[in-house]
């Protein structure tokens, strides 16, 4: 009988430096680049995912159109990315 597929589990620190090194980002250790609400914009218009990292009451005073509200202390609980064969989690 064939052994059951298991799925590798890693860390958010590990997702973050992966999404770093595909991104360009020189130093997968280094903070994120900030940029301005009109390159936010920008990117979001041309296809980009904004997540917003705030708490509710935050968000609930404003926040930018279509953006997605995942708390940080949740991403790790609520982030899965999916490569290949791959799950990848926080």
């Amino acid at each position: 009988m064939p052994e059951p597929h298991t799925t590798p589990r890693v860390s958010l620190q590990e997702v973050m430096s992966l999404l770093s090194r595909l991104f360009g980002a020189p130093d997968p250790t280094s903070a994120p680049r900030v940029v301005d609400v009109h390159e936010a914009s920008r990117r979001q218009s041309a296809g980009a995912l904004l997540i917003d990292v705030r708490q509710p009451e935050e968000w609930n005073a404003g926040h930018a159109p279509n953006a997605k509200l995942i708390p940080l202390g949740s991403l790790g609980d609520r982030l899965v990315l999916y490569f290949a064969h791959a799950r990848f989690d926080g």
